[in-house]
């Protein structure tokens, strides 16, 4: 049995993998990892081999589960790394050791629906990345909803805003703070997604399949022009593909 392990900026997602299948197991806060790995884990550590992650969160959170797999254990972590080229597709940073693995690992996951692919992960950050024909163009990076939405409660005098609360759906215009806050940054992500998408098949010529993952996206696609397909855990993907070409 092999662990896969995403730790993102706020959330930590976990995999299994038997080496035929793999199973999706769980995406637990970052700030419980502590309370929760020991219970996740015992359900499915039968015959465990190993313990691949990728990380872009805290390096707290990965050594915290590096210290409980030796512990428990005695699995050392195996860290994914961004690589200059891999699977036919070449790294588009200047530096390729830069871009986030967590993209790179969605990259090479999205590789498997078309050459020519536009990913989107919609999580504390709104990341995009263009791949046309097999070679990674980059890429771009803005907050995301929720790190818009605190903005604005960290830097004016709102207060309680509160995403599990609001009524706006888009039908109307908001008629309360709480929606006016959620629904005004909800256009700005879509409208941005949108004209993103646009000029990048207007300047390339070309059609995209698009590809989205991250909590945020469902809020965000009936805003949508495009058709989008939601893989949720294309990092973990990603990472399996890594994992069986060792």
């Amino acid at each position: 049995m092999i662990f896969i392990i995403d730790i993102g900026n706020t959330n930590t997602k976990i995999a299994c993998y038997s080496g035929v299948e793999y199973c999706f197991v769980c995406s637990v806060s970052n700030d419980s990892i502590s309370e929760d790995i020991a219970s996740i884990v015992n359900k499915f550590s039968d015959d465990l081999s190993r313990v691949v992650v990728a990380c872009v969160g805290p390096r707290v959170v990965l050594n915290k589960l590096n210290a409980f797999f030796i512990d428990t254990f005695q699995i050392e972590t195996e860290e994914l790394t961004t690589k200059k080229e891999m699977f036919g597709i070449v790294n588009g940073y200047r530096d390729y050791r830069k871009l986030g693995v967590d993209r790179w690992l969605s990259i090479l996951a999205a590789s498997d629906y078309s050459d020519n692919t536009i990913i989107i992960s919609a999580g504390t950050a709104l990341t995009i990345d263009v791949v046309f024909d097999k070679k990674h163009q980059g890429g771009v990076i803005v907050p995301g909803l929720t790190l818009m939405r605190k903005s604005l409660t960290q830097g004016t005098d709102l207060i309680n805003i509160d995403d599990y609360s609001f009524s706006f759906t888009g039908d109307s215009f908001p008629t309360n703070t709480n929606d006016a806050v959620f629904g005004g940054t909800l256009y700005m992500v879509a409208s941005f997604l949108n004209s993103f998408i646009s000029d990048i098949k207007n300047e390339k010529k070309s059609e995209f399949k698009i590809l989205a993952a991250g909590g945020d996206f469902a809020k965000i696609q009936p805003l949508m022009n495009e058709q989008i397909e939601v893989v949720s855990d294309l990092v973990i993907v990603g990472a399996l593909k890594v994992i069986n070409c060792k």
